[in-house]
């Protein structure tokens, strides 16, 4: 019984801490195979475009949401954490699609570029909207004491 406990323990924890960072790492290569598929083969140079365009995003959206990066943000409760990356479906392909979307009108460099830039802009964007959605589930299905969970 004890074994079981501490397994789901583990197993909750694990899908917690790395939900979301694995639905990124599954977004950014999607966001590579649609641009491969539609820009071309990368050359070296489009590896570091590539790293840079994913990056930019990460490095905005941070200094915005903590106010140039003087305040803390508050943690949603685990619940809706669990909830939001389990419906990941969203922002996985909504950033692979907005990639496969660029390669319509972009190719090489630029692409290269702009895919991971646009790619992990709707991404992140999506996922906060699937936590907003997953806190709204709680609040909708009645469960008490939401942040204490």
């Amino acid at each position: 019984m004890r074994i079981r406990e501490h397994f789901l323990r583990g197993l909750g924890e694990s899908a917690r801490t790395n939900g979301t960072a694995y639905g990124y790492s599954v977004a950014l290569t999607g966001d590579y195979i649609a641009l491969q598929g539609g820009a071309g083969t990368p050359h070296v140079q489009d590896a570091f475009l590539f790293g840079v365009g994913a990056s930019i995003t990460f490095a905005l959206a941070g200094a915005f949401v903590t106010r140039g990066f003087r305040q803390r943000v508050e943690r949603e409760p685990p619940v809706v954490l669990a909830l939001g990356t389990a419906i990941s479906i969203l922002s996985i392909s909504a950033a692979t699609a907005t990639c496969a979307l660029l390669t319509l009108v972009a190719t090489g460099s630029i692409a290269w570029f702009l895919g991971p830039l646009l790619g992990s802009t709707v991404y992140l964007l999506v996922s906060a909207f699937e936590l907003v959605l997953a806190r709204e589930a709680h609040e909708v299905a009645g469960t008490d004491h939401i942040d204490e969970r």
